[in-house]
């Protein structure tokens, strides 16, 4: 997916200064991340939009950890401008909603044309982040135990599983081996 420096800050920013596509979450801090990138004033565009109302995250100003706006970003806002039910409908538009539409013609014309563009090798990759979920790893008892954890009376080791249980636990959940005293 093209990264989202090559694509026209304008459009963009027609997008996401009228407010956010709807309520839903993903859609919220998608606007919210954009309008970030693009360093609009939160503060502005929650004031003059028409859900604040009913929003729940109106005015919140997003952690400089979870503000780093990317691709999938803009095509979830377009995408849930698309969705809108009274485009579906055929109903009236609210007024402005002409120049969003293009714009977000233009930014879907452009993530089109980047999509199909082979990338250039001079270019950086991109690192990759490391997950926010961190997955416990099994010590299966050909690696060393942990020696930073501290054991207390009544703790137990399974002998399969290089991991320590409590007392209150009868067994461990992966391989049923039974404590022993």
């Amino acid at each position: 997916m093209p990264e989202i420096r090559l694509l026209s800050k304008e459009d963009i920013q027609t997008v996401v200064e009228i407010g956010c596509p709807n309520l839903f979450r993903k859609a919220v801090n998608s606007a919210k991340r954009l309008r970030s990138y693009l360093q609009l004033d939160e503060g502005d565009v929650c004031s003059s939009c028409n859900l604040r109302g009913s929003c729940d995250r109106a005015y919140v100003i997003l952690k400089e950890s979870e503000a780093a706006a990317r691709t999938v970003d803009i095509v979830r806002v377009l995408l849930f401008y698309a969705l809108d039910p009274l485009v579906i409908a055929g109903g009236e538009k609210p007024s402005g909603r002409a120049i969003v539409e293009a714009s977000a013609r233009n930014l879907l014309s452009n993530l089109i044309v980047l999509s199909e563009t082979p990338p250039d090798p001079a270019l950086p990759k991109p690192a990759p982040q490391a997950s926010h979920q961190k997955r416990k790893s099994l010590n299966f008892v050909d690696d060393k135990p942990p020696t930073d954890v501290e054991m207390k009376r009544g703790d137990w080791m399974c002998p399969k599983l290089v991991d320590n249980f409590k007392p209150g636990n009868i067994s461990t959940s992966l391989c049923s081996k039974l404590w022993e005293p």
